[in-house]
């Protein structure tokens, strides 16, 4: 039987590496909130997790954060995302987080 049979996030980020950095707090999120399997060692939380190379699109000096993976977490639903055209948000919005 596979160790592994249930995902507990997914998580997909751009800025190329520097999206890594918001698996860390998901990663946090999952674990104090006990979202994790027992692993015989210790209780993980499952994650898999890409990121887009996507530097050129926007400013590439705005980058995903410990920040935004936590408030990704909290603002997650259970339900279906709408679908359709993504709408860019403003450089001065994004400077915000």
């Amino acid at each position: 039987m596979p160790l592994v049979t249930q995902v507990h996030a997914i998580l997909l980020a751009g800025g190329y590496s520097f999206g890594l950095n918001a698996a860390t707090s998901v990663m946090r999120y999952l674990e104090v909130h006990n979202i994790n399997i027992e692993t015989g060692l210790a209780r993980v939380p499952i994650l898999p997790a890409a990121v887009t190379y996507d530097l050129g699109l926007g400013n590439p000096k705005i980058q995903p954060d410990v920040q935004m993976g936590y408030l990704a977490c909290l603002n997650a639903s259970p339900h279906r995302p709408a679908e359709g055209v993504l709408v860019p948000v403003p450089e001065p919005l994004l400077a915000s987080f």
